[in-house]
């Protein structure tokens, strides 16, 4: 009965992709039923085209809901043209993900454009100035993600064939890495050597997996191709999901800590989990079906129950 049980529900988590409860059910039966995660990916053409859509397939792939925004040619330079310290906190505030990931740096090798009409643009040549203010940018935008708790990464631009170009992401690389080091919660990963070979030169050719020997990179040696694409999203994503199941088994602590595990409570459906034969949990279909489990924003742990509007 117990086997049964087990099936049944996790056949509701896959359905109805009610991570919480899912997570609620594991806690209270000692099963290993994995809450569904939600990881929101953005950033520039990278996460827009190829390389985003590897990722997020490869993040997929280890139980993990994505949600993936991609704004090509954007990034932290040009803020008259599409400002991320607007748009993501919208989009956290929208999809309220436990983890958000973003990629960009690759078209801010630029000139600084002014967050104020009156303000003055920062020239590339101006290293010292732009420094601090790309970086003081960087910090805001980390601190707007992270919100009460929430992990944040920020992936580094990649490794690239024009050498001017290549030379300038490693002043926003060293920037980036800089001013996120101390920042709790938040985290850096170095996409540069991960898109390049064991020399250090710019990923130019993989192999597929009949062993063939492809392009890894567009005609203008920055953007990745399918195979490209392929190898280094499995590079990143494994580097990613090994401190996303350590974040998993904090926040499963926290939450078998927690008194109010088994009375998860739905508005007009009751308790999504009732009390069975012989003391055992029964699924309530009406609150699996009608309220949307989430985490609480407090301290990005805890748990709780909201319901849409409407049946």
């Amino acid at each position: 009965m117990a086997l049964k049980l087990s099936i049944f529900v996790m056949f509701l988590c896959v359905l109805f992709r009610f991570g919480m409860v899912c997570q609620a059910y594991g806690n209270i039966t000692g099963s290993t039923v994995s809450p569904l995660r939600r990881v929101l990916l953005l950033g520039d053409s990278n996460i827009f085209g190829t390389l985003g859509k590897q990722v997020e397939h490869a993040i997929r792939l280890h139980g993990y809901e994505v949600i993936r925004f991609g704004k090509p040619t954007s990034g932290m330079a040009r803020p008259d043209f599409f400002d991320w310290t607007q748009a993501g906190p919208e989009l956290v505030h929208k999809y309220r993900p436990d983890i958000v990931i973003i990629m960009f740096g690759g078209n801010d090798g630029q000139r600084l454009a002014p967050y104020l009409s009156a303000g003055r643009w920062i020239p590339w040549d101006r290293e010292k100035q732009w420094r601090a203010e790309y970086g003081a940018r960087i910090v805001q935008l980390a601190q707007l993600l992270r919100g009460s708790g929430r992990q944040v990464w920020f992936l580094s631009p990649t490794n690239r064939r024009p050498p001017k170009a290549r030379e300038k992401m490693r002043r926003i690389m060293d920037v980036q890495r800089d001013v996120l080091r101390n920042l709790k919660d938040v985290r850096w990963l170095d996409v540069f050597s991960l898109s390049s070979d064991e020399t250090g030169a710019y990923l130019s050719r993989v192999p597929t997996s009949h062993g063939r020997w492809v392009p890894a990179r567009r005609r203008d040696g920055i953007h990745l191709t399918e195979e490209g694409g392929r190898v280094v999203s499995e590079r990143i994503v494994g580097r990613l999901t090994r401190n996303f199941h350590e974040l998993d088994a904090a926040t499963t602590a926290d939450l078998r800590a927690s008194s109010g595990t088994g009375d998860l409570f739905c508005p007009r459906y009751g308790t999504a989990l009732l009390s069975g034969k012989n003391g055992s949990p029964s699924p309530n279909l009406s609150a699996f079906r009608h309220c949307r489990p989430q985490a609480c924003e407090k301290s990005g742990l805890g748990l709780g129950l909201t319901c849409p509007g409407g049946n």
